[in-house]
Order: C-alpha cells, then structure tokens, then sequence
C-alpha cells in the first residue's frame, strides 16, 4: 500500500503546520506542480480532522509561484467547527510569502454509510 505521506514529503511541524521540501515540477523551470501543491494542502487539512471524515469540497487559489527547490509550508485553520460538517483553510507560504490558499470541507461518515 502507498504511504501517501512519505510518497508527498509531508510533515507535521505542529498541531496546525505541515512542510514539505519533497516539491516536484518541469526539469525546465523552478515552478512546482500546482496538483501536488493541491494534494498537499488537503493532506495538510486531512490531518487535522477525525478520522471519520471524507472530504467534501475543496478550492484553491494560487497567488504566486512555488520553487520546487525550497521547503513549502502549509498553516491550517479551523473555519467552521461542527459535528458533522467541518472546514479548513490551508496556506501555503515559502519564505513567509504567501503562494496559495486552500478552503475544504469535511463530512463526517457513519458506520451505516459504507455498507453495501
């Protein structure tokens, strides 16, 4: 099974921080993969909600690029805390810029909804 953490390069700096410096992108410029930035992100929110939760929406708005070279740093903030339905803002900054903004929502499953 893939170890979608070790695959990505993500790491917990703290209860709300991640950082990757794992960044891929064209051998032709310094710019990394917005998809893997996306992916990033919603790891970086995944791992501040229950378990029990699937993602529900997500959008992102790129503000600048990324270099796939440095380390990139993701800061999640709860929006909207719930019992069923949660939200997380995802930042990413390199060098205290800020690069990206991720907003995603999480539902809460239960038991009776993965039965076949």
């Amino acid at each position: 099974m893939l170890d979608i953490d070790k695959f990505l390069g993500l790491e917990r700096v703290d209860e709300w921080t991640f950082s990757s410096s794992q960044l891929w992108g064209a051998p032709a410029t310094a710019n990394a993969f917005g998809g893997q930035l996306v992916a990033l992100s919603l790891g970086a929110a995944f791992k501040t909600v229950p378990d029990n939760y699937i993602a529900r929406s997500l959008h992102t708005q790129f503000m600048d690029c990324v270099d796939k070279t440095r380390m990139a740093t993701f800061k999640v903030q709860d929006n909207a805390p719930g019992s069923r339905i949660v939200s997380r803002t995802v930042q990413c900054f390199q060098d205290e810029r800020l690069a990206m903004q991720t907003v995603c929502s999480f539902i809460a499953q239960k038991a009776q909804d993965f039965q076949a």
